[in-house]
């Protein structure tokens, strides 16, 4: 019964579905977004089908980034308890800690982003320069701010990250330490809270703007693609009419042609009944001229006798 079907019905797994589609290919994102849709829906879950529909393709240095913390969760971990070490250190402006951990930081990105673009050729799409730039500066962005952090060890990513625009952890260690100014009642802890709550909203404030930026060039590059599908489109509408005005101008000439041919048949049918009726006429002459002969002839030989 169908009220039974629905009752046995298992419930769909939309946080499985979302994980699956922000590690499918780019460029089978949408395909599969759809499909992953169409089944909520049949499964009862509107709910679940309107959020799988809203999701946006990731870009390839996205998708790439999405791949590697799926793939190597230990180094992922590693990656994240580095960042936890590199914010504390620059928080409590621990030099000595900032210098050992930056020592590491060049090295485990490099080996990261390798790590990415070895899995995206692997899937299929190999990582161009600019595209493993972005990678690098996602996990740079993971490093410097928490908030990225959590975005990435998701795996849900459809940008690149932005790292801060202000002086990182890296670049303060390697920067010569400086004389602590001399301490003086209240002042210090209020002026670095002040510059601290500062350099928060002003990081903040790039990394807004940095992230409308990116989704201003990711919209402009849609359009563009969607711009020249339009163009395609609307050429190939462009020859499509061309074809049907040329079969409409052959339907025009066959229909002209029919109608001569078929003003032809008639005057051919006209002429035949003519000649018809004229064979018809003669024969009925010819028939009375033979019996008429026939008269003649049998008189003629009468009048012989007598």
């Amino acid at each position: 019964m169908p009220g039974g079907d629905r009752a046995h019905r298992p419930p769909f797994d939309t946080e499985s579905a979302v994980d699956e589609l922000y590690t499918t290919s780019p460029t089978s994102f949408v395909a599969r977004r759809d499909e992953l849709a169409r089944q909520a829906k049949a499964a009862g879950d509107a709910t679940a089908a309107r959020l799988l529909r809203g999701l946006h393709r990731p870009t390839l240095a996205a998708w790439a980034s999405n791949l590697l913390v799926r793939a190597e969760p230990d180094q992922v971990r590693g990656f994240l308890e580095l960042g936890e070490a590199l914010r504390a250190a620059h928080r409590d402006l621990d030099r000595q800690q900032m210098r050992e951990l930056s020592a590491q930081q060049g090295r485990i990105i490099t080996a990261l982003t390798g790590q990415a673009a070895h899995l995206a050729a692997e899937a299929g799409h190999r990582l161009s320069d600019t595209v493993r730039q972005d990678v690098a500066n996602t996990l740079r962005a993971v490093l410097a701010d928490a908030q990225s952090a959590g975005q990435w060890a998701a795996a849900r990513l459809s940008t690149a990250l932005t790292p801060p625009t202000e002086i990182t952890p890296a670049i303060a260690a390697r920067k010569p330490p400086q004389p602590e100014p001399a301490p003086t009642p209240q002042k210090p802890s209020k002026a670095d809270a002040a510059r601290r709550k500062h350099q928060e909203k002003v990081t903040q404030a790039h990394q807004e703007a940095e992230s409308a930026a990116k989704t201003v060039r990711t919209l402009r590059r849609e359009q563009e693609a969607a711009a020249k599908v339009q163009d395609r489109a609307a050429e190939q509408a462009h020859r499509a009419r061309q074809r049907v005005e040329a079969a409409e101008q052959e339907l025009q000439q066959a229909k002209s042609a029919a109608r001569d041919a078929d003003r032809e048949l008639q005057e051919a049918r006209d002429e035949r009944h003519s000649a018809d009726e004229a064979l018809a006429d003669a024969e009925t002459a010819e028939h009375r001229a033979a019996r008429a002969l026939d008269r003649l002839t049998r008189n003629g030989r009468h009048h012989s006798n007598g």
